[in-house]
């Protein structure tokens, strides 16, 4: 097994927490508890990030949730070949995230519903099923393709 979708993952997680850094106040960062205490207030961190141009306008609003469902779901088909597995995988992983987003919607969690995270968090884990279903049905083919040559 090859570590690409692993790769792929982990930089679509890894950019959506540097747009929470970027365009998010630093006081909300419950997913990045060490770098929003008070221990860092010698630096002015809302300042210093938040001087960055929003070049991805409404976008950075729910790329998080579109990242984080496509990108821990890439990570985790990785560690499978079964095709059933990595469906109940991106499911899996779409169905926490909508409901942690129905937890914001009910005012159970902290955090804004917003419907449009609703559609970016199934985008993400459709998105990185088909890359699933696409990746193997092309290694299916060559593997076809290599035992008609070799017999």
């Amino acid at each position: 097994m090859g570590i690409g979708k692993s790769i792929l993952g982990l930089g679509a997680v890894l950019i959506a927490y540097a747009n929470y850094a970027t365009y998010r106040p630093w006081g909300t960062l419950i997913h990045l508890p060490l770098l929003s205490t008070d221990s860092l207030t010698d630096i002015d961190l809302d300042k210093m990030c938040h001087s960055v141009p929003n070049y991805l306008g409404d976008l950075t609003g729910y790329l998080p949730q579109f990242l984080h469902t496509f990108g821990f779901s890439m990570m985790l088909i990785q560690t499978t070949d079964d095709t059933n597995s990595s469906l109940k995988i991106c499911s899996s992983w779409t169905l926490l995230n909508l409901s942690i987003e129905t937890g914001q919607y009910f005012n159970i969690l902290p955090g804004t519903y917003d419907p449009k995270d609703v559609f970016a968090i199934i985008a993400g884990g459709a998105l990185s099923y088909g890359i699933e279903k696409f990746t193997t049905r092309k290694k299916s083919l060559e593997e076809q393709i290599q035992t008609s040559v070799s017999s």
